[in-house]
């Protein structure tokens, strides 16, 4: 649950930053796929982990491949989406992120909390 609840705020994070900057800066969040765990990680869990593990990895996508997708992420030219999937296409933000005051609520406790103030138009 931490982590959906951590991927969700870097999501609003990102669109919020977006919206703030405007043209002076690009922003881009991806969409993680499942992540195929190692052998080594699975061989290590108890017998109950590695059966309940067992479809979500068969369909999960290499760590080498994510990698690849930051990589063209970080190098190529801005995929015109703040919210993309692995193929850099638009992907529809969940919808709690999509509310522009939820957003700036994140936005303004984040500013509270690390004691880091943007300024206007960042």
């Amino acid at each position: 649950k931490a982590y959906y609840q951590a991927k969700l705020a870097q999501v609003m994070t990102a669109m919020e930053l977006a919206g703030r900057a405007g043209d002076r800066l690009e922003v881009a969040c991806l969409r993680v796929p499942a992540v195929r765990l190692d052998a080594a990680k699975i061989a290590a869990q108890p017998a109950l982990m590695r059966w309940l593990y067992a479809p979500k990895n068969a369909m999960a996508v290499p760590a080498e491949e994510v990698g690849a997708v930051y990589a063209r992420l970080a190098t190529q030219e801005a995929p015109g989406s703040v919210y993309v999937d692995e193929a850099l296409a638009a992907a529809a933000p969940p919808r709690f992120a999509r509310d522009a005051d939820n957003r700036a609520r994140l936005w303004d406790m984040t500013q509270e909390i690390t004691g880091v103030a943007w300024a206007d138009g960042i």
